[in-house]
């Protein structure tokens, strides 16, 4: 078993060493050849902070004006979908068969002013790049806020077999019905799976993943927290190498049919079926809960 969970353990570190290093460069190409799509622009002014921004609001930025976004692109032999946010919350819904994909954005500026709000929407924006295979979709916003709230919104769905890499700051990301594979970094916030199969990769610095998945056959489910929990709902049919580990927290699991076990306080080990996926959960400061459905 040791052995068969090492590799498993160098494998992940592997992956998670790629998936980073391509969504940097994808970022930094994002930044050289971004421009913004023909998104529709209609100024909304509000006079109070918005509500259901769940992190810190600038205590003076009561002021705050917002405009539209949206975008379709034909999916002619598309591969990935990447997005690489900053402040907002993210929907990303799979439908199969679908041959389109839309992205609509609602981008947000609170300020102290009016005059203020404004000028910062206009430095406030979607950059959409497509190259035919790749789609880059990424928030341009100044480096420093000042007195000012930024924040973009995203409702996208595409065909339920592209991949998805996102790479957020702080933001509550859900994900519906997604297929393929899927890569999120996430500094701030949660994760929501609902109906997700596919290889799994979740790495999140402070806040929660929340989800119910399956696996395709070898597929995995790589999912990392420092400061959080994790909720993981799955079939009872599961076939995959589970590990689970938490530095400060508790590991429950039940209606899982899990041989060749070995937990700790802070570990467990086992397989499900005949073992061809791999589950591999983790958080330092938190709880895993697994249960099977």
């Amino acid at each position: 078993m040791s052995r068969v969970f090492d590799k498993g353990r160098r494998l992940i570190m592997s992956i998670r060493t790629h998936i980073r290093s391509i969504g940097a460069a994808l970022f930094i190409l994002a930044i050289i050849s971004g421009c913004g799509g023909s998104g529709d622009i209609n100024y909304n002014v509000g006079t109070a902070g918005w509500s259901n921004w769940p992190w810190p609001w600038q205590t003076e930025a009561n002021i705050f004006v917002s405009k539209n976004y949206s975008e379709t692109i034909i999916d002619s032999g598309l591969t990935n979908l990447w997005l690489n946010g900053i402040n907002g919350e993210v929907t990303i819904t799979g439908i199969p068969g679908r041959g389109l994909v839309s992205i609509i954005a609602e981008v947000r500026v609170g300020s102290t002013t009016l005059a203020d709000a404004q000028e910062g929407l206009n430095q406030l924006d979607v950059l959409l790049t497509d190259n035919g295979s790749d789609i880059n979709v990424r928030t341009s916003q100044p480096s420093k806020s000042l007195d000012r709230q930024y924040i973009v919104d995203y409702n996208i769905i595409l065909p339920s077999d592209l991949p998805v890499s996102v790479n957020l700051v702080n933001s509550h990301i859900t994900f519906n019905g997604l297929e393929n594979s899927t890569f999120i970094t996430l500094g701030n916030g949660s994760v929501y799976f609902n109906s997700v199969s596919g290889d799994t990769t979740v790495s999140i610095d402070n806040g929660t993943f929340i989800g119910s998945m399956s696996l395709n056959p070898d597929s995995e489910a790589l999912i990392s927290i420092v400061i959080g929990d994790i909720d993981l709902n799955i079939p009872t049919t599961t076939s995959a190498e589970l590990f689970a580990q938490v530095n400060n927290g508790t590991i429950t699991w039940e209606n899982l049919d899990l041989v060749n076990v070995q937990a700790t306080s802070k570990t467990l080990q086992g397989i499900l079926g005949d073992g061809a996926g791999l589950i591999d959960l983790e958080t330092v400061n938190g709880n895993i809960s697994i249960i099977g459905l």
